[in-house]
């Protein structure tokens, strides 16, 4: 059991459909993540519900960046880390747009409860963003 465990979300690996697996597990995880802390935002914080989005996705891309680098992405990038970084936040910063503008539409122009909204534009950004990576990564590739 514990080969398998580490195969499945420890071990390096290159394989398409590993990657895109743990992508999904620790993607679903830092999206719970990321509602918790919305709704403690807005709900105990008293934060505009855009601003909390922005803060709580900004969280969550630190914690994201950091599951990529050791559990997902875990193919090394002939850019450097600095170029790998910073092409990362770019995405984030997309991502950031994407599902703001998402959240907000939903929320202010059609009336959908916030966190229905988000789950919503958390869908939309997260695919995307996954695109995105996958593009730049195997771009980059050693």
């Amino acid at each position: 059991m514990k080969k398998f465990v580490n195969k499945i979300f420890i071990e390096p690996t290159e394989d398409r459909f590993l990657t895109f697996i743990r992508y999904i597990i620790f993607g679903g995880i830092v999206t719970v993540i990321n509602i918790i802390l919305l709704y403690i935002f807005v709900e105990f914080l008293n934060l505009n519900y855009t601003i909390a989005n922005i803060i709580s996705m900004a969280i969550c891309i630190i914690i994201t960046y950091i599951l990529s680098k050791k559990y997902i992405f875990t193919k090394k990038v002939s850019i450097g880390i600095r170029k790998e970084f910073l092409s990362y936040i770019i995405i984030a910063i997309i991502s950031i747009i994407i599902d703001t503008i998402i959240l907000n539409v939903l929320t202010k122009e059609l009336s959908i409860y916030y966190l229905f909204s988000k789950i919503l534009a958390t869908i939309v950004s997260t695919g995307s963003n996954y695109l995105l990576k996958k593009i730049i990564y195997n771009k980059y590739k050693v």
